[in-house]
């Protein structure tokens, strides 16, 4: 065997081992995140967000999205002030009446393969006006989609025809006036709505799975 060949042979199995190395330690970090607790894989922090007329009374908003794969689980979690109703694909999930507190739902029976749609219609009595959303999709390869609510999402102080549907042409309406990021400081809410208390809504978990209070789950009605 030549010298070049003994050099091209042993360049080869050294770019070879390299590439092995590099999956397996891609693969060992996905699964240490895999296994970390839920709330503290939260990339994603939503915003409180309401209509550019910061006096409406009520308004109606709403975000779409796409899904891809298969959900192994999902959760939406939201509060306003001073109400709120969240809809998803067109069927009300969750009811928020208390800004000082997270509301909590499991969703993943309403998650569908392709185009989605979060919807919500929110109230306010006076005072400070504010809602803010957040849907974790926890995938079955491991991997999490979040949406959160953000100056992206399409709001309008009147509802009309299909508005929850994702089919729903919203071109018309407003982009969400942002008031904040949650927990800001500043916000009238940040003593209570925190990353903290967001975080801890999900639970923990030492197989990458939602565990939530039981008792703090909204319960969707089947059919």
């Amino acid at each position: 065997m030549t010298r070049e060949l003994v050099f091209s042979s042993l360049r080869a199995f050294t770019i070879a081992s390299l590439s092995l190395f590099a999956v397996l330690l891609d693969d060992t970090r996905n699964a240490r995140c895999q296994n970390q607790p839920i709330g503290t894989r939260i990339k994603t922090v939503p915003s409180w967000i309401w209509a550019s007329d910061s006096e409406a009374p009520s308004i109606f908003g709403r975000k779409t999205f796409e899904v891809e794969g298969d959900v192994k689980q999902a959760f939406l979690v939201a509060s306003a002030d001073n109400e709120c109703d969240l809809f998803l694909n067109e069927r009300k999930v969750l009811t928020s009446k208390e800004w000082g507190e997270v509301a909590l739902a499991d969703v993943q029976k309403q998650i569908r393969s392709g185009k989605n749609s979060l919807s919500f219609s929110a109230r306010n009595e006076g005072g400070p006006a504010g809602v803010y959303a957040l849907l974790i999709l926890l995938m079955k390869d491991g991997q999490m989609l979040e949406i959160a609510s953000d100056s992206t999402w399409k709001l309008s102080k009147q509802a009309r025809g299909d508005w929850k549907s994702s089919r729903f042409n919203d071109s018309d309406w407003e982009d969400a006036k942002v008031i904040g990021v949650l927990g800001a400081p500043g916000l009238p809410w940040s003593q209570s709505n925190t990353r903290e208390t967001l975080a801890a809504a999900f639970g923990s978990s030492q197989q990458g799975e939602f565990t939530p209070e039981l008792a703090t789950i909204a319960k969707v009605p089947e059919g």
